[in-house]
This record gives structure tokens, C-alpha cells and sequence, in this order.
């Protein structure tokens, strides 16, 4: 996930019942992609269809840009050699 980058507006997020009940998130652009269940419990209730959603490539940082607030999130998985996130793939 680290060296993803996206920067599009979330179009649909689902739960995935077939993968482990997966919070997916589509966006505009076509890219695809999805954060465990563990991690970022609150994120699939605070994104919206609409939000805007930016990640730099080499960073581990996810913004999310409503009308009025910035939500940062931070893909910290809590492991201190965890470079990709073990907790979140994309597929595009």
C-alpha cells in the first residue's frame, strides 16, 4: 500500500461477506481498494460516496476531504518493520 497512489472520489464501499466481511471501497477512477477489519474501525462509517480520497505514492498517509473537514488517517499497523501495510490491498 505504500507505494499505491490514488487521488479520486469515492464512488461505492461495500462489505464484502466473501472476504472475510472486507470494507471495499471503489473509486471514480476504477481502482479498487480495501481495509481490514481490524484496522481503522471508524473509517468505513466516517467516508462517504462523494468524499474525496488522496494517498501519495511512498507514503502511508490517506486523506479524506469532505465539504468541510480533512480526515487524516495514518496505515499504521502497528508492526515497526511494516512498510506495505499488512492491513489494506488495492487491486486496480
Amino acid at each position: 500500500m505504500k507505494e499505491k497512489y490514488f487521488h479520486s472520489v469515492i464512488s461505492n464501499k461495500f462489505i464484502d461477506k466473501r472476504q472475510s466481511s472486507s470494507k471495499v471501497y471503489e473509486l471514480s477512477n476504477n481502482q479498487v481498494f480495501s481495509l481490514a477489519n481490524s484496522f481503522f474501525s471508524d473509517f468505513y462509517e466516517k467516508v462517504e460516496i462523494g468524499d474525496s480520497i488522496s494517498k501519495k505514492k511512498g507514503d502511508l498517509h490517506l486523506e479524506i476531504h469532505k465539504k468541510d473537514t480533512i480526515i487524516l488517517y495514518k496505515l499504521n499497523y502497528g508492526c515497526p518493520n511494516d512498510l506495505d501495510g499488512n492491513g489494506a490491498s488495492e487491486n486496480e
